[in-house]
């Protein structure tokens, strides 16, 4: 039983059966098979959001638990890591397998302005969430202009 979109003779989708039926992961996998591709590793998708005080950094990790995730500070580099397991079941086959599991490793190289002595991270519902403070004097001030008469 193939689960792969319906391909023409050629092998090939065209146009529009290739973006109705499938996505470009599985025409390549059709293709190529996963060369290069499944190394047993995945990426988490993380946010970096910068505001005047502090640096966040926000990573999906569905399904994980806190000891499986280590962070890590290094100079002025952030590194963020862990493995995710493969969750086993005594019955049944598998017809499809999308989830990826295996180790990470998220790495990043942070700006001057970070303070590396203020940096906090908590995990809940699957988000971790690494909060680093800003120098003092990276931070923006207003600077009242006087204005003299002649």
């Amino acid at each position: 039983m193939s689960l792969y979109p319906v391909l023409r003779r050629s092998g090939f989708p065209s146009g529009l059966d290739f973006w109705r039926f499938g996505d470009v992961d599985r025409v390549f996998d059709r293709i190529l098979g996963s060369v290069g591709r499944d190394n047993g590793s995945w990426f988490p998708a993380v946010d970096v959001k910068e505001t005047s005080d502090e640096i966040t950094f926000h990573a999906e990790l569905p399904g994980l638990k806190a000891e499986d995730v280590k962070v890590q500070l290094e100079g002025d580099v952030l590194t963020i890591s862990g493995e995710k397991r493969a969750q086993t079941e005594s019955e049944g086959d598998y017809r499809i397998v999308e989830r990826r599991y295996g180790k990470f490793v998220r790495s990043f190289t942070l700006p001057e302005s970070a303070d590396a002595e203020k940096i906090g991270a908590e995990y809940s519902d699957g988000v971790l969430t690494v909060t680093l403070a800003k120098l003092a004097k990276s931070k923006p001030r207003n600077v009242d202009v006087k204005v003299k008469a002649k």
